[in-house]
């Protein structure tokens, strides 16, 4: 019996993910790119964060705005 294996790393929020390669999802990301004003915003709302957990998820999407990922 052949098992698949799939490698987990651990997000700052605690959250189960898949590794990603930057090089590989550049092609695909350069739409996703957040424009100036919506990275200002993702900034704010993550100073304004009550919770480390809704930190790192506002962390995690302005890093995915800023990179296009």
């Amino acid at each position: 019996m052949v098992r698949k294996t799939t490698v987990v790393s651990r997000k700052p929020n605690g959250e189960d993910a898949l590794p990603e390669t930057a090089g590989l999802l550049a092609p695909e990301g350069k739409g996703n790119r957040l424009r100036p004003e919506e990275l200002g915003k993702l900034a704010t709302r993550l100073m304004a964060a009550s919770s480390p957990t809704h930190a790192a998820r506002i962390k995690e999407r302005l890093t995915r705005g800023f990179y296009g990922a």
